[in-house]
């Protein structure tokens, strides 16, 4: 098939096959053609980027909050023109749906903290997608100050005051009672920090 075809040098003939002349001869289109179905191409995950540093591809990273800038390239591998060659991608976890392009880099900026799932597949032209897309799970840890409570609260309860059950501190006055010369024990305060405890302990003796 030749691309240059001389103007008005065009027929159907009686079987519905197109003829037309052109710069190289006469190229016929067979009336009963049927193209046959397109394979779809693998696809593959070539490359993951945060801040523009490369990243290890095997790895499901746990990235910093503010490491929240990703670029994502990838290629579908086939023999077919590369313009031919469709994609469509999502990001699971960010409410996205699939978004469909030509080309092989996407990007993403600006993600809250939380867990994704970037997925990629491709077809030839108007053929079929490939079921089976390329993926890379990561997750974006979130500050300090925004992470759970439950998370933190054993750390701070060695660090912060506690004080003594109620078992204890009658514990405490009766064995301050057993001391010569005191006559009462009162307004016992505890406190306890880390595995010390603090005993504040009120008393009077006698004469």
């Amino acid at each position: 098939v030749f691309d240059l075809v001389n103007r008005g040098a065009g027929y159907r003939d009686r079987e519905g096959n197109l003829w037309f002349g052109t710069g190289a001869g006469v190229s016929r289109f067979k009336a009963d053609f049927r193209p046959e179905p397109i394979d779809a191409p693998s696809i593959q995950l070539i490359g993951v980027r945060v801040l523009d540093e490369a990243i290890e591809l095997a790895s499901s990273p746990r990235l910093n909050h503010d490491e929240n800038w990703l670029t994502f390239e990838y290629v579908g591998l086939t023999f077919r023109r590369a313009p031919d060659v469709r994609y469509r991608y999502r990001l699971i976890g960010s409410g996205m749906t699939w978004r469909e392009t030509s080309f092989r880099e996407v990007q993403f900026s600006s993600l809250p903290s939380g867990s994704y799932v970037f997925e990629v597949t491709a077809r030839i032209g108007s053929g079929q997608w490939n079921p089976t897309p390329a993926r890379f799970a990561f997750t974006l840890v979130p500050p300090i100050s925004r992470r759970p409570w439950r998370i933190m609260r054993p750390a701070l309860g060695e660090l912060s005051d506690q004080g003594a059950s109620e078992q204890l501190r009658e514990k405490i006055r009766e064995t301050a009672q057993k001391v010569e010369h005191l006559d009462t024990a009162h307004a016992i305060r505890t406190r306890k920090m880390g595995d010390d405890l603090y005993v504040d302990l009120h008393i009077t003796v006698d004469g």
